[in-house]
């Protein structure tokens, strides 16, 4: 979601009771960096972009300029821009062409004359995920008729934190991935590797046919160790999204993943090619946040494209509902669907996976009403809380009114914190749940979470990140 704004300034379960200590919250300043200027040819991009504030939850304020000169000695007249915002290594979301809404970049143009340097108003954003990049491009004609274009890529920083690594916009097309590239060890045995990137055209002018799309994981030699299969996700231009994944075979040591793509775009064919290392995750060990059945699902371990994987920051989330069976068939409530109270899941407690600090509570967030598209999609309901270590547990769409406890509160494992609900962007009553930290940087990154309590519903003790989609049990 995006907003913008001309104004100036801008481990088993321990049933024990919670303890009542108080934290401190901390204030936001305001940093700054040069930008990196990428792929200029006869325009001249530069500017500013700070984190202004930031959420519990990792939602990021955003303050920005832009200035552009045009040393091309012609006057150029701008016909089109392109404005992407990304995530470490690259993901990224598309915010539109400023100059076909608006007519112009920003209040930059259309039309600037030669030697002149022009600068925008001041840009505010807000938005849900955790933005390191902010990448504009202009293209536009001079008055004897020569293409011209100039493309900035703007360091989001934050003070006190590192600055972003650097760009990989830097070519025509960009293989842009969610990072780190990580191995899971899953409940099921696997280890399990899923890649979430884009093809991105930063020409702005293929010709709507989805790009080829190639992933080898390769060995510390450079030996290709297997293929992994890639699956074409959406084609929506200038961002084309794959997902690629696959079992490691067994006694194999990836070392490094590479990405390769050609798209068919106005100039030719553009390629690329990326090379990332691969890792294997260390997962947060935790007891599961709700007892009893439950089937965790959109998480880690399928092969196909899931709601949280749109969102790097909740690549390894869960949603977790209840099943039992409906005149013969598995079913998540029982009666209307369009009451709350007719699902398993509505009401059921919901416990702290992990001792730590309670950062923020919203429950004051009405229930959609079943699996009616009434939903707020605006704002959820949630639980935050900080544990050791720099890691948080999320808990969203609690039961309006249903909190046990409050911003500042220190809590035990186990502690009771809500109740499973059906607030903010929810289909029907369940529990979203996610771990994440902040990276060198300042902004979110998704953990993998490794519940110690998971039993199979044959009674079989498991370890390791929870294999989607499946029914466990636990305590």
């Amino acid at each position: 979601m995006r907003s913008l704004s001309a104004a100036v300034g801008l481990g088993a379960w321990l049933l024990t009771a919670c303890s009542d200590g108080m934290a401190d919250n901390a204030d936001e300043g305001v940093g700054a960096a040069e930008s990196q200027a990428v792929l200029s040819s006869g325009l001249s991009l530069s500017g500013v972009a700070s984190v202004s504030a930031m959420d519990p939850d990792g939602w990021v304020y955003i303050d920005s300029a832009l200035s552009l000169r045009n040393p091309s000695g012609q006057a150029v007249h701008l016909n089109k821009g392109l404005s992407l915002f990304a995530t470490k290594g690259g993901f990224a979301f598309w915010a539109g062409d400023a100059i076909a809404d608006s007519g112009a970049f920003f209040g930059i143009g259309p039309d600037v004359p030669p030697f002149v340097t022009q600068s925008s108003y001041p840009l505010n954003w807000n938005w849900s995920v955790p933005i390191v990049h902010e990448i504009h491009r202009v293209q536009g004609t001079t008055s004897a008729g020569r293409p011209i274009e100039g493309t900035v890529s703007l360091p989001v920083t934050r003070t006190g934190y590192a600055v972003p690594e650097p760009s990989p916009y830097t070519g025509d097309l960009v293989a842009a991935l969610q990072l780190p590239i990580e191995i899971l060890k899953l409940t099921s045995g696997e280890r399990w590797l899923g890649v979430v990137g884009q093809m991105v055209d930063m020409t702005n002018t293929d010709l709507f046919d989805f790009p080829v799309v190639t992933a080898q994981l390769r060995s510390s030699k450079g030996v290709t160790v297997t293929s992994v299969p890639v699956t074409p996700v959406e084609g929506n231009a200038p961002l084309w999204l794959f997902l690629a994944t696959t079992a490691i075979p067994n006694g194999s040591v990836p070392a490094t993943l590479e990405i390769g793509g050609t798209l068919r775009a106005a100039s030719g064919v553009l390629s690329v090619t990326r090379r990332v290392p691969v890792t294997t995750a260390a997962p947060v060990a935790l007891a599961s946040p709700v007892s009893g059945r439950w089937y965790w699902h959109n998480g880690p371990g399928q092969a196909w494209f899931n709601t949280h994987l749109r969102f790097p920051e909740q690549r390894y989330a869960y949603d977790l509902v209840m099943f039992k069976t409906v005149q013969g068939s598995p079913s998540t409530y029982q009666g209307d669907p369009t009451v709350n109270t007719s699902y398993f899941a509505f009401g059921k407690p919901i416990r702290a996976a992990l001792a730590g600090t309670v950062v923020r509570v919203i429950d004051d967030v009405p229930d959609n009403h079943g699996n009616l598209q009434d939903m707020n999609p605006g704002r959820n309901g949630s639980i935050i809380l900080q544990h050791a270590g720099g890691v948080f547990t999320i808990y969203t769409h609690v039961r309006q009114n249903s909190a046990t406890v409050r911003a500042g509160q220190t809590v035990s494992a186990g502690c009771l914190l809500a109740q499973v609900g059906n607030a903010g962007a929810s289909t029907e009553p369940h529990l979203h749940f996610a771990a994440y930290k902040l990276d060198a940087a300042g902004r979110v990154t998704a953990l993998p979470l490794a519940p110690t309590d998971l039993r199979s519903t044959s009674g079989l003790s498991l370890s390791g990140v929870p294999k989607s989609e499946v029914e466990y049990v636990s305590r």
